[in-house]
């Protein structure tokens, strides 16, 4: 989807929604994790992280996904 220039906000908004409505996350393989260390941390510590953040963006329902 392209966003397209608008000076009504309201339009940006709705074509924010069509995109929240269109794109489904799936993570699998997710290991709870809310905690990282910065200055050293592992590709999965990360995943984990991120994947942590979609569920809980899927839980208020900002997104859409499913957990496998």
């Amino acid at each position: 989807m392209v966003l397209k220039a608008s000076s009504d906000p309201s339009k940006l908004l709705a074509q924010l929604a069509d995109i929240k409505r269109s794109t489904v996350y799936t993570i699998t393989n997710h290991n709870a994790d809310t905690a990282l260390d910065c200055d050293s941390t592992s590709d999965g510590e990360l995943a984990d992280v991120i994947g942590s953040i979609i569920i809980d963006l899927q839980a208020a329902g900002i997104i859409k996904g499913t957990v496998a």
